[in-house]
């Protein structure tokens, strides 16, 4: 497993950790069943304290990513079958707060953030199943002009308007991690 913590980031360290192999268990790079480094091990490779190592597992185990096993270790979860609706809203909306807080944070304009967080949607999909988006799709419809473009994105304005509402209540000096 290969893991990066950059000491100059913004984001913390547990939150890199546990962002990277979020990444890495929902894109299939560490299957069901993977057991992930010990604390200890991972936090000297890392050069990192054990607690930062310990929170970040600690919270993959809250966010139903991975199991820990005490001494046997802690290991990557299947993927769940069927979260109720109001589960999935909830989590939802906790990681949608976090992003929202996150990009509030560094500034970033509404768009580019709701960009970003389309992006790496995308970036989850296996590339051969990824629905193409509208710049390319205009681009192939060039050479076919007769055929619609399928439309997988809101334009540029709905897209504000919608964001305008989701982070203008964000205080900007919040930090929320999640207990």
């Amino acid at each position: 497993m290969i893991l990066h913590v950059d000491p100059h980031s913004t984001v913390p360290p547990y939150d890199q950790i546990r962002a990277q192999i979020t990444t890495m268990a929902a894109t299939g790079v560490l299957p069901a069943g993977a057991r992930l480094p010990a604390i200890r091990q991972l936090a000297a490779d890392l050069g990192l304290a054990a607690a930062t190592v310990q929170r970040a597992y600690r919270e993959l185990e809250h966010d139903h990513i991975v199991a820990s096993r005490g001494r046997h270790g802690t290991f990557v979860l299947d993927p769940p079958t069927h979260i109720d609706h109001d589960e999935q809203a909830r989590r939802l909306t906790a990681a949608a707060h976090t992003y929202a807080v996150q990009a509030r944070h560094l500034g970033v304009e509404h768009g580019r953030a709701l960009t970003a967080a389309h992006d790496a949607l995308d970036h989850l999909i296996p590339a051969k199943q990824r629905p193409q988006r509208q710049e390319k799709a205009s681009a192939a419809g060039k050479d076919q002009p007769d055929q619609p473009t399928p439309r997988t994105r809101q334009p540029t304005t709905q897209r504000r308007q919608l964001t305008d509402t989701t982070l203008a209540d964000v205080p900007t000096n919040t930090l929320s991690f999640p207990p």
